[in-house]
């Protein structure tokens, strides 16, 4: 098994299980390098001390917060840990909530939770008696020197811990410039909605995960494949300066007569998912083994 990100118990009421966190997400981003247009050269970063201008080792590099002005106070990993070692090395349940009851924008990152040795029991356990109830558990964890509010639930025979963000890290409609966007409700005609909502209904499909894949990133590697057989693979292309031109007008939307060609275009049925047939082939999936 992969090693884990942070080691420690899950806990709830009396109960402590031994396990470790996996990162559950696989990086399918398209690695592209920084480069010198001039040489091809790699571009590479280095850590350099303000003040000498320097080039400082990883050994020799530390946390610290400044207190005032040039001053820190330095915290060492064990430090890091000795403030509060309970909440460092433990999922603490605070208690169980209905699956769908905190808002998506809330949610952050997913880990998956992984049994130490000598805990797959309760492990189990744990996971069947959620399945069964159709609870999350509310939790707190700390990582990476910050505690976060979290959700664990059961996922393809795993645990799932999935952190949360809180209220105060999600800007409000003020922040964002939208303070006079209308209110629920209003600014809306029936007729408009009633064909809002037919359209949605003619749209409806299911999810399914595997029908899905980064297409952006499957043709821009078919577009350097093709680049590379032609022996293009010094050509810089000066595609990042924008053309001149008159700037294109925002089109007054005749709405209702978009939602009449929308919904016609949809059969007026429920037959989105039919669409299915017309995606890629997706791409294949490991299959994972539950615990």
């Amino acid at each position: 098994m992969a090693r884990g990100i942070w080691k420690g118990t899950l806990s709830f009421g009396l109960v402590s299980i031994g396990v470790e966190l996996h990162t559950a997400e696989k990086a399918e981003r398209l690695d592209l390098d920084l480069i010198d247009q001039r040489d091809m050269g790699r571009i590479g970063y280095q850590k350099i001390n303000k003040s000498t201008g320097k080039v400082v080792e990883q050994t020799d590099i530390v946390r610290g917060y400044e207190v005032s002005k040039g001053r820190y106070i330095v915290l060492t990993s064990a430090e890091l840990k000795e403030a509060n070692p309970k909440s460092t090395q433990t999922v603490d349940v605070l208690g169980f909530i209905d699956a769908g009851t905190i808002p998506l924008i809330y949610h952050a990152k997913p880990y998956v939770i992984a049994p130490l040795k000598g805990s797959e029991k309760p492990y189990v356990l744990f996971r069947e008696a959620l399945e069964e109830t159709g609870q999350v558990a509310l939790a707190q964890v700390v990582i990476h020197t910050r505690q976060y509010m979290a959700t664990v639930f059961p996922h393809d025979g795993t645990l799932v811990v999935q952190l949360l963000r809180y209220e105060a890290e999600l800007k409000t409609r003020a922040e964002v410039g939208m303070e006079t966007l209308p209110t629920p409700g209003r600014a809306v005609r029936a007729e408009e909605l009633t064909m809002a909502k037919r359209l949605i209904e003619s749209m409806a499909t299911k999810w399914e995960p595997g029908e899905y894949n980064d297409e952006y990133r499957d043709d821009l590697m078919t577009m350097i494949k093709k680049r590379a057989k032609k022996g293009a693979d010094r050509e810089v292309q000066d595609s990042d300066t924008p053309k001149k031109g008159k700037p294109e007008e925002t089109k007054v939307l005749d709405l209702m007569a978009a939602l009449r060609r929308s919904i016609d275009e949809q059969g007026g049925t429920t037959k989105a998912a039919s669409r299915k047939s017309t995606k890629r082939a997706p791409a294949k999936r490991s299959s994972r083994k539950s615990a």
